[in-house]
């Protein structure tokens, strides 16, 4: 991008807001969070918000690879807290985030949907 009055190079500047704030505007107008591919403590101050300023039912669509197991307990626990949220899995929940969808208090599964869980195996003692 050149400057019109003396002809050099400009550096665009980047407008988008952070991931952070887009979700909650994806909130504030339609009702609904998306989890990312990874949940991480990156996460719990959206959902935090979210909770605490949305008193409506909220659409969490989970698909995503896992993540921290300490940030999943605390989403846990917000998600029983406001007690109005509904799981969409529309792709592949695998470890916390099939945990996180089973915490919702309604749950809906595409044909497409699956979860993928741990298997526990014990070392038998």
């Amino acid at each position: 991008m050149t400057d019109a009055q003396n002809g050099e190079m400009s550096e665009a500047k980047d407008t988008t807001p952070p991931p952070s704030l887009k979700t909650l505007e994806i909130l504030a107008r339609y009702d609904v969070l998306i989890t990312p591919a990874e949940i991480s403590g990156d996460f719990w101050p959206v959902f935090v918000e979210a909770v605490m300023m949305h008193p409506k039912p909220i659409m969490l669509h989970c698909s995503g690879e896992g993540g921290s197991a300490f940030t999943l307990y605390q989403l846990i626990g917000l998600i029983r807290q406001h007690g109005r949220f509904i799981g969409v899995l529309h792709a592949d929940a695998a470890s916390a985030h099939s945990i996180l969808f089973a915490a919702c208090q309604t749950r809906y599964v595409s044909p497409l949907g699956s979860i993928s869980v741990h298997r526990c195996v014990s070392s038998g003692g």
